[in-house]
């Protein structure tokens, strides 16, 4: 994905051990009238803001446009320390058999590390 030429992203390692681990990435994709992000990934809000912030100052121009999962407050709380402000869209999701998969359950990091889904 990354080979696109419409599509960028960057990550936030920190280092360990003598490795390194990913504390956060964001992915960015052209739309038609700006720029998608997501997904966007981070251990911390302040992570989370670190990464939108040098992302959006590489865009040169268009709207931003950042879907949150659920009830994902923590996203919604960083994106309005953006000044961005909600669509008017909600998406509702149903699981087959009402299986909900782990990540998005509310333990899941879809609830507690995932600042914005595409």
């Amino acid at each position: 994905l990354m080979s696109h030429e419409d599509a960028f992203g960057y990550a936030l390692l920190s280092k360990e051990d003598g490795g390194s681990e990913l504390d956060g990435c964001i992915l960015v994709g052209r739309c038609e009238k700006g720029h998608r992000f997501g997904p966007l990934y981070a251990k911390t809000e302040s992570q989370a803001l670190l990464l939108l912030h040098k992302t959006i100052g590489d865009l040169d121009e268009g709207n931003i446009i950042a879907e949150i999962f659920g009830s994902n407050e923590k996203g919604l709380k960083v994106l309005q320390k953006l000044v961005l402000s909600w669509a008017g869209m909600d998406y509702y999701r149903m699981w087959l058999g009402g299986g909900v998969p782990e990540e998005q359950q509310d333990i899941g990091k879809g609830r507690t590390a995932m600042f914005a889904i595409n």
